[in-house]
């Protein structure tokens, strides 16, 4: 590929991240959240164990001190359960309360309903070819160590 249809690719990309990201924060600030709000709930809804606020941090690629925050929120909002570690009471594991588990489930039916919407003028196999591009290309991305 030449070096003008990479920029140009590359400035696409770009673009269309920024334009769907601004999207999702629409969607996001109507529910009290920020991107990585949605993204901790939906983290801490895939595991109904729970799990410790380090792990929660990791899992988002964020610093502890943003999750910090987002727990010390969703417990003001009365979305999570702590729970100590009977091992070692200075860790926490935190899990969604029933109040955050209806909060996130609401949430995300709302965005689903958008994507639905969004998706709804392809057809299966373009919705096929177009995740097997975009996953293609972010395994072909180089690894950032």
């Amino acid at each position: 590929m030449r070096n003008s249809n990479v920029t140009s690719f590359t400035r696409t990309v770009m673009e269309l991240d920024r334009a769907i990201n601004k999207y999702y924060f629409q969607i996001f600030k109507q529910w009290g959240l920020t991107a990585n709000g949605y993204l901790a709930l939906y983290t801490l809804h895939k595991s109904p164990r729970g799990m410790e606020p380090a792990c929660l941090a990791d899992e988002l690629g964020v610093q502890r001190q943003l999750v910090t925050a987002l727990i010390n929120d969703f417990d003001r909002r009365g979305f999570i359960v702590k729970k100590e570690n009977n091992k070692d009471h200075r860790r926490k594991f935190i899990s969604l309360s029933r109040r955050g588990k209806l909060f996130t489930k609401d949430v995300m039916d709302h965005v689903l309903a958008a994507d639905a919407e969004a998706l709804s003028g392809f057809s299966q196999e373009e919705l096929d070819r177009m995740m097997d591009f975009c996953r293609r290309y972010y395994e072909r991305l180089p690894k950032i160590q």
